[in-house]
């Protein structure tokens, strides 16, 4: 290993490869802006089609579309948006609140948010991506219970070759992974079930064969040791935010062990900066392991979007609102046992009145057709519904 320095660009792989990044971290020290910075970066590029997959449960990955508020010396806005295009489930309709128009590279201005069911083969919604320079958001937050997202996660991996093989072959791919342990575990399962392992296996298959799909991923996690140790053997890039040594694997704990010699007995400052224990780098601050085994410590900037802070409402910034078909907001608290069974009083008392109405009609003298006809119900349902009420408690 060689002597550590500081480097001003981002520790980017050389064109025409396709690695593995891989984040350590504590939680709130960045991970998250340093994967949204890489996707940016490479977002950038001709032909590459950009992936956000499985942010936390706030969807935070909802603010592409929202300009950070970033300004130059001269005080010239510098934030821009990314158009997004969201995988969501069948039952999730997306309404647009307030429209955000997005100019591409090319001058084409195309609405800030679109939507398609998860049932749409992958190679389409890789193509309508790539034709409107569209991030691909999808997590499995999206979805209650959260084993069905780790169903359509794994299927969305096995259809890659697949799509890969039907598109241009000069196209990339960048897939940015939050929170790997979720899924993908090791000894820690984060998800009981099948779907759980399928997942595991699949995505294991996938970043081992990634580079045949010229795909590059980007991956973070909190504690490694809940990840499979399977990805750490195929791992090209390492980065070490803020965190305990202690959570390091044994393939990765002779980097703190260099880090405390190098401060300690060489204490050598580069850029009016030493260097600093993993426990106490700043949040914008992180030591990047490369390929061929050098340590240098680097500093990144937030993405020129609005990156998620914790008081942040996601749809709300985003003009967008994802309403739930089945009868329920995603936000909408969970009703008591009380409300529920109030209601069903409610619709009992309701159903009564209207059998009441009916048996009236029918001592009239009204036959059970025209009862139907004037209610706008089947017969059959007037004869058996009066029926069932005549002859309860007999």
């Amino acid at each position: 290993m060689q002597s550590l320095r500081i480097y001003s660009r981002p520790p980017l792989a050389e064109p025409g490869t396709y690695p593995l990044y891989l984040t350590i971290g504590r939680r709130g020290q960045g991970k998250s802006a340093l994967m949204e910075r890489y996707l940016t970066l490479y977002w950038e590029l001709p032909d590459t089609v950009c992936c956000d997959w499985n942010s936390s449960g706030d969807w935070e990955s909802l603010q592409y579309v929202v300009p950070s508020d970033k300004k130059d010396e001269n005080g010239k806005p510098l934030g821009k948006g990314y158009p997004m295009l969201l995988i969501l489930p069948e039952y999730y309709d997306l309404v647009i609140n307030e429209p955000k128009p997005i100019t591409l590279p090319d001058g084409r201005v195309i609405d800030g948010v679109k939507s398609v069911p998860d049932t749409t083969p992958l190679v389409e919604i890789l193509r309508l991506a790539h034709d409107e320079r569209r991030v691909i958001v999808f997590t499995i937050h999206f979805y209650q219970p959260e084993q069905q997202g780790q169903k359509v996660f794994a299927n969305l991996i096995n259809q890659w070759p697949v799509a890969f093989r039907a598109l241009p072959k000069s196209w990339n791919y960048f897939i940015g992974i939050r929170e790997l342990s979720e899924v993908s575990s090791g000894k820690t399962k984060s998800y009981q079930g099948k779907a759980e392992t399928e997942t595991k296996r699949t995505l294991a298959r996938f970043v081992r064969q990634a580079r045949h799909y010229k795909t590059i991923i980007f991956g973070d996690v909190q504690n490694p040791r809940s990840i499979s140790p399977d990805l750490w053997e195929m791992e090209d890039f390492i980065f070490l935010k803020q965190m305990n040594p202690i959570h390091l694997p044994d393939s990765l704990q002779h980097i703190p062990r260099y880090i405390e010699a190098d401060r300690l007995y060489r204490s050598r400052e580069v850029m009016g900066q030493r260097y600093v224990s993993l426990n106490r780098l700043a949040k914008n601050s992180y030591y990047c392991q490369w390929p061929n085994g050098n340590l240098t410590l680097e500093h990144s900037s937030l993405p020129l979007f609005r990156h998620h802070l914790e008081d942040d409402d996601p749809q709300a910034l985003a003009g967008i609102q994802l309403v739930d078909t089945r009868g329920k907001q995603p936000d909408e608290p969970i009703q008591s046992s009380m409300d529920r069974s109030q209601e069903r009083q409610e619709r009992q008392l309701a159903r009564a009145s209207q059998v009441m109405e009916w048996l009236k009609d029918r001592d009239a003298g009204m036959t059970w057709k025209a009862i139907a006809e004037k209610y706008g119900v089947t017969e059959s349902k007037v004869k058996t519904t009066c029926f069932r009420f005549q002859n309860q408690g007999k």
